[in-house]
């Protein structure tokens, strides 16, 4: 029995090892999105009239408009979370 336990824990350990080596890729892909997000360039033209107190002007959206970097986003959010259940259901069924 001892070595079933023992072969089930190494199994397990592998599979967790497995899983954190794809977690940190997932994570790798995210810094890479985020990076490319944030390092966009954006532009705004706004003024505030104290007198008045309103804001007018341009804010150039067109940078958080691409579909680029959500779309790279939910695919590694969802590869990401994939892994997940395919490491939980490994575990499972040991």
């Amino acid at each position: 029995m001892s070595r079933f336990i023992r072969r089930a824990q190494a199994k397990a350990q592998g599979l967790l090892k497995k899983g954190a080596e794809k977690l940190n890729e997932c994570k790798k892909g995210a810094v890479v999105v985020g990076t490319t997000v944030v390092a966009t360039a954006s532009q705004a033209a706004v003024t505030y009239d104290a007198a008045t107190q309103t804001l007018s002007g341009n804010v150039e959206m067109g940078a958080y408009n691409s579909a680029i970097p959500i779309v790279l986003g939910v695919m590694g959010v969802t590869i990401a979370v994939g892994l997940m259940f395919g490491l939980f259901s490994r575990a499972k069924r040991g």
